[in-house]
């Protein structure tokens, strides 16, 4: 390999050689255990904080599901903190993780991991067991310094 060339990322394996397991079960454990490992570094003054901006649009993400084979879902808010559920294929995927302060007497917000979504029409239809229905909520608006 040539001086100063990267080699390519490694790539998600085919979900046909995860034995009980498919492309979006993989990845969403894969960001679990990235999400979990930041967190652990951070100090009570902190929190983890995800993003995903696509299009110019950044969304802060809550919490996250997934739906096999091949789908992750975001439960996010937007700049005005109007909720926002983002289905995205798991090879259009990219978040920002990073630690951010804890603002006032505030307490620090934690990711929620929502597992495998099964119905999402059902949960939607009756509003009781969607994954947003708590973790989506408008939060009074921040300021961040970027």
């Amino acid at each position: 390999m040539a001086e100063g060339a990267q080699s390519a990322p490694p790539s998600m394996p085919d979900p046909a050689s995860l034995p009980g397991r498919q492309l979006a079960d993989a990845l969403y454990g894969r960001i679990q255990s990235q999400i979990k490992q930041l967190q652990s570094q951070a100090t009570k003054a902190e929190q983890v904080e995800v993003w995903y901006q696509k299009a110019g649009f950044q969304h802060e993400v809550l919490s996250l599901g997934y739906t096999n084979p091949d789908l992750i879902i975001l439960y996010a808010v937007d700049a005005a903190r109007r909720p926002s559920r983002i289905l995205v294929h798991v090879n259009a995927l990219e978040l920002v993780l990073k630690i951010g302060e804890v603002h006032g007497n505030e307490e620090p917000r934690i990711v929620g991991f929502n597992g495998q979504v099964l119905d999402t029409m059902a949960e939607t239809a009756s509003g009781e067991n969607a994954p947003c229905a708590k973790t989506c909520q408008p939060m009074a608006p921040q300021t961040n310094a970027y």
